[in-house]
C-alpha cells in the first residue's frame, strides 16, 4: 500500500472556521504520485476570514494562487494539474469571469475539467475548485508536511 501524506502550507488560505473551531482537513493528501487538492475558494492566505471582492473573476484568481501554494508545497505546479471540478453559484453570470482567470493562471495548459452550478458554497464564495495533478518531485512531498 502507497503511503498517503497529508500536507498543509501558510502560503494558502487557512481551513476554514466552524462553530467547533477548524475544520478537519489537510491542504492536500498525496499518494501514489497524486496530489488531492481539498476545495479552494477565493479566501487570500494573508486575510482568511473574509472572500475577496471583485465577483468570479477575483475569487477564481485567488482560490488559484491558493491551488498553487498547496502544489508548491507538494512538489508540483500548474502545469502538473490532471483534473479540476469547478463549482459556481451562478453559471450565467459566473463563467465569464472564472474562464478569464482560468486561462490567465493555466496559459497553453488544458487540464480535464468539469464545470457545474450548485446550491450553495461556503463563506458566501461564488467559485470552489478541487484539482488532482501528479507530483513532480518527490523530495518537496516529505520537506512539506505539516
Amino acid at each position: 500500500m502507497s503511503r498517503v501524506s497529508c500536507i498543509n502550507t501558510p502560503n494558502a488560505s487557512k481551513p476554514i472556521l466552524s462553530s467547533t473551531g477548524a475544520m478537519p482537513y489537510s491542504h492536500c493528501t498525496v499518494a501514489a504520485g497524486l496530489i488531492f487538492l481539498t476545495g479552494q475558494v477565493g479566501l487570500p492566505a494573508s486575510d482568511p476570514t473574509a472572500i475577496v471582492r471583485g465577483g468570479a473573476y477575483a475569487e477564481t484568481t485567488e482560490a488559484l494562487k491558493n491551488v498553487a501554494a498547496i502544489l508548491a508545497a507538494a512538489g508540483s505546479d500548474l502545469e502538473h494539474v490532471l483534473r479540476c471540478e469547478v463549482y459556481l453559484m451562478d453559471l450565467d453570470r459566473d463563467f465569464d469571469g472564472f474562464n478569464k482567470a482560468w486561462i490567465e493562471a493555466f496559459a497553453e495548459h488544458r487540464p480535464a475539467s468539469a464545470v457545474m452550478q450548485i446550491a450553495g458554497l461556503g463563506m458566501g464564495a461564488c467559485v470552489e475548485i478541487v484539482c488532482t495533478a501528479a507530483v513532480m518531485s518527490r523530495g518537496a512531498v516529505n520537506s512539506h508536511m505539516a
